[in-house]
């Protein structure tokens, strides 16, 4: 599988008040497109959702977002960036680049 992140803050990582994550997990892929199911997906994203809670992050987990949804999340989630003082966007799925472009 594939785990692609992405963080972005406006202070160092320690001592940061106010850290939001976005982690979204999908396992189950149309059994038309090439991908094969990723059985290992929940349990990162649950993993990666715990460790950051522990460590006092404000953590938005989802699985199985199709397209419409997860733009809608992320939408939701970029918002509320500018009351952030770090945010991570981690995407536990497979992913596929086209002609130099990555797509989720």
């Amino acid at each position: 599988g594939e785990c692609t992140h992405f963080i972005r803050g406006k202070k160092p990582l320690e001592n940061v008040p106010k850290r939001r994550a976005l982690i979204i997990a999908n396992m189950n892929y149309d059994d038309t497109a090439s991908f094969g199911n990723l059985s290992n997906a929940l349990r990162d994203g649950l993993q990666l959702r715990d460790v950051l809670s522990r460590m006092k992050w404000d953590v938005v987990f989802k699985v199985e977002l199709g397209h419409k949804k997860m733009r809608d999340e992320m939408n939701n989630f970029l918002q509320k960036e500018r009351d952030t003082d770090v945010c991570m966007f981690a995407f536990i799925g497979h992913g596929i680049e086209v002609n130099g472009s990555h797509y989720l």
